[in-house]
């Protein structure tokens, strides 16, 4: 009996209130961005997800240890680095990756560039629609 009125009470307040509680828009793709050196905002009534970063750089093992090189960019202005570089293995001539990091959103009015050592951050734009 117990969990019945329980449930019903859940029931009338889902009903009662389900105009007014609303999780989030839909997403709708719209296209890819790639933003260089000159920030970009992103529109009014769209998101970002910023997906990756490019480097600009191929890393090599040589005489200089990269264990200072960092990957930036700017929102709204403000510089934030991101990433690492790692080697494949122990021989001199093996090349590099960067993790880069995992992907992340950036809502309407926001600014992004890139920043040391990434050429390009590629983007995928999605419109909200109720």
């Amino acid at each position: 009996m117990k969990n019945l009125i329980i449930f019903l009470a859940c029931t009338a307040f889902y009903f009662a209130f389900a105009n007014e509680i609303s999780a989030q828009n839909n997403l709708l793709f719209s296209r890819v961005v790639l933003v260089g050196q000159e920030a970009q905002t992103v529109p009014e009534g769209a998101v970002w997800k910023v997906e990756n970063m490019l480097p600009t750089r191929i890393f090599e093992r040589g005489s200089a240890m990269m264990d200072v090189e960092k990957f930036g960019y700017f929102i709204n202005g403000q510089l934030r680095y991101f990433g690492h570089v790692s080697w494949s293995d122990g021989n001199e001539n093996s090349a590099s990756t960067a993790t880069l990091g995992r992907p992340f959103w950036l809502p309407s009015g926001t600014s992004i560039a890139a920043g040391d050592n990434v050429g390009e951050i590629s983007i995928i734009e999605f419109l909200l629609a109720p």
